[in-house]
């Protein structure tokens, strides 16, 4: 995947139109943002095109959510580490898990994750 980061506050016309185009805003007088825009339009009227776009975005954000939970599962496990080695028992470290991480993760969970270090 490629991110590309446009300034809003682009000064050249070109810029400042593909921006607009982004924001879904019209765009008047460019010919090829005229062609994006007609393209756009077209695209969006086909409901075949809809749901393979829906469905894309559904498994992205998927993906989003476990990078997501498998981030907070690594923060959990470094917290147990951390806590570990500056000496905490079991149950501190355990109330320390769930209070940070307790909206996330169960506590069989939690319970698991002390257990993994």
């Amino acid at each position: 995947m490629t991110k590309i980061i446009i300034n809003s506050n682009a000064e050249t016309e070109t810029l400042l139109n593909l921006v607009k185009l982004m924001k879904d805003l019209p765009v008047h007088g460019d010919k090829l943002f005229d062609r994006a825009q007609k393209r756009i339009k077209s695209m969006n009227a086909d409901p075949e095109w809809r749901d393979m776009i829906m469905g894309f975005e559904t498994r992205m954000l998927e993906r989003e959510q476990v990078g997501e939970k498998k981030g907070l599962k690594t923060g959990a496990l470094t917290l147990v580490a951390s806590l570990k080695d500056v000496g905490c028992t079991s149950q501190q470290i355990l109330q320390q898990l769930k209070q940070k991480y307790g909206n996330v993760f169960s506590d069989k969970q939690l319970e698991e994750f002390l257990k993994q270090s």
